[in-house]
């Protein structure tokens, strides 16, 4: 975005789990559009919501609105409103299903802590001692799960009291839920810690896989400038909307006159306008604490000496990349027209793509880009590819 408007660029490929990894399809359109408004919806994430298609559900409020509504805001508002009215098409009857999805979601990350150590187990041990230090290490690591996310940020308005009236609703065996996960004998004490950790899990606004997300860009009927705001959807539950809001973001000639906004994977996009990819940067900062720290307590001296030194080289690395990458490719940006604001748009994502293809993952970017550009005089263009 910049004082101009804005562009949007999107890959078109979709990805589900299959048994033996993941199947790809082209051809899929995550740029929405509003009919007759100066906005646009860019989705990611799960395609479902409800147990219908998000862009069917999305198409539904659109067919809501009567006018333009006044800012970016107002739209987010109005689409969560919309989702917890009588007149949400979304289908009530998965939503049973969808949150014990969410329960499942818990144990599969629990289990991905708890699996690698109970095979480091001394299979030397008898049946009863391996059994006992099974049950030790998962209460121990439950229990440290479940404070989490029990001090984790909650969706607004979704509390416990909510959560056990769904479960109760929705005919939830949340015994049957730990079977499936764990298949050893469990205590009465592990099963309830695993209650509350699944229950708190569910309450806590941390991405997840099955989450499905929004971002509004454009001009409301009284913006001067583009915004943009980022809606991420956990689901529909019990006539609530679990989602996380967070804040518009704007180009104003007083503040911001530039931005770039990511949705999904962003690694190699960061990497062009940082000056270096966000794990190589992590490493580099975490291996400069590690030597600093072994120099420091080979000289038998107080550690906060090695974080001040740290930061104060991450600093200095920071400015560099500001000074040298960022600031040079904002200032690039605000100049640019609406169309040379597309180009860039779909330069970035065909170089997302690119780096998904061969890296060592199976790509969840790619197909054919998707364009379109918004501005106040002209509103939304037509999108291509």
């Amino acid at each position: 975005m910049n004082l101009y408007g804005v562009a949007l660029a999107s890959d078109t490929l979709a990805s589900r789990k299959a048994v033996d990894g993941f199947i790809t399809t082209e051809g899929n359109n995550k740029i929405w559009s509003i009919t007759g408004h100066q906005v646009q919806a860019l989705h990611y994430g799960n395609t479902l919501l409800g147990g219908i298609p998000h862009k069917i559900q999305f198409e539904a409020w659109v067919r809501t609105l009567t006018k333009p509504l006044p800012n970016i805001q107002a739209y987010v508002t109005s689409y969560k409103n919309y989702c917890e009215g009588p007149k949400s098409i979304h289908s009530r009857k998965t939503e049973a299903h969808d949150l014990k999805h969410v329960f499942k979601d818990a144990f599969n990350r629990l289990n991905n802590i708890v699996e690698p150590q109970i095979a480091n187990i001394d299979q030397a041990n008898t049946e009863e001692e391996n059994q006992q230090n099974i049950h030790h290490l998962l209460e121990s690591e439950a229990k440290s799960f479940d404070n989490f996310y029990k001090n984790s940020q909650k969706f607004k308005g979704a509390s416990r009291e909510w959560l056990d009236e769904s479960i109760a609703k929705f005919k939830i065996d949340l015994n049957e839920i730990i079977a499936e996960a764990f298949d050893y004998p469990l205590t009465t004490k592990i099963k309830t810690i695993l209650k509350r950790a699944m229950k708190n899990f569910a309450l806590a606004a941390w991405d997840i896989r099955s989450d499905t997300n929004l971002v509004f860009v454009g001009f409301g009927s009284k913006d001067e400038f583009a915004g943009s705001q980022r809606l991420r959807i956990r689901g529909i539950f019990n006539q609530k909307l679990l989602a996380i809001t967070e804040d518009a973001l704007y180009v104003s000639p007083d503040e911001i006159d530039s931005r770039v906004i990511y949705a999904a994977q962003a690694d190699a996009m960061k990497a062009l306008l940082q000056g270096y990819h966000p794990r190589f940067g992590d490493r580099i900062e975490s291996v400069i604490a590690r030597h600093i720290n072994e120099f420091l307590d080979g000289k038998k001296l107080d550690r906060h000496y090695g974080t001040d030194l740290t930061n104060t080289i991450t600093e200095e690395l920071g400015a560099f990349s500001r000074n040298s990458f960022i600031d040079p490719a904002f200032n690039a940006i605000m100049n640019m027209s609406p169309q040379q604001l597309a180009n860039s748009a779909r330069g970035l994502v065909v170089m997302q793509a690119a780096a998904a293809a061969i890296g060592t993952q199976t790509p969840t970017v790619g197909g054919p880009v998707e364009v379109s550009t918004i501005t106040k005089r002209d509103g939304v263009q037509g999108m291509c590819r």
